[in-house]
């Protein structure tokens, strides 16, 4: 078996910037936080995304006590019934199926990364919105924790001869989010 590749998370973001950057570029993150309405919306999408993308995942990995903690379908459902506005049914079929668990770590790897990004998003909302959000404040002070925790996992569990399944199952995450969000 290939040895373990220390730091998959950074090639995975070096690997996976275009499609990163094609997603920042088409957000448009304040525009879509700026009323209660279009936050919604914006929820409502993404609620609709993870429910088809993180029961595939959990499914693939079958390690409840890692990906239980990780599951944001609650959140969402909490920020949605707060804002009064209804979920949107999954949007097509569930994700290909996962072959390995590197390729669901790839897919994880969207999902957590933008975890990161969501502490901004977070302020912004409580400030404009008057709303704390549940989604977007990601898991409060212990993201950095929760960061490291994947990080370390993606370091045990991809090895080199596995790598370019977790960088395409990321892209093809990243690409069903961009379309998602923005379709």
């Amino acid at each position: 078996m290939p040895e373990p590749l220390p730091g998959i998370a950074a090639t995975l973001r070096e690997r996976t910037r275009a499609q990163h950057d094609r997603i920042e570029a088409a957000l448009r993150w304040k525009t879509r936080a700026s009323d209660r309405g279009r936050y919604g919306e914006w929820l409502a999408r993404l609620h609709s995304f993870y429910a088809r993308w993180e029961p595939a995942i959990a499914a693939s990995l079958c390690a409840p006590d890692f990906v239980d903690p990780r599951r944001k379908l609650p959140l969402l459902e909490q920020d949605l019934t707060a804002l009064g506005v209804a979920p949107l049914p999954p949007a097509g079929a569930p994700p290909y199926p996962f072959v390995t668990p590197a390729e669901a770590l790839g897919a994880l790897y969207v999902l957590e990364g933008s975890t990161l990004g969501g502490l901004l998003i977070a302020a912004h909302v409580r400030r404009s919105l008057g709303h704390a959000p549940a989604f977007h404040g990601g898991y409060g002070r212990s993201t950095a924790a929760m960061w490291r925790r994947f990080q370390a996992e993606l370091d045990a569990r991809v090895d080199s001869a596995m790598l370019d399944d977790s960088v395409a199952a990321a892209d093809r995450t990243f690409a069903d989010l961009r379309t998602h969000l923005t379709g």
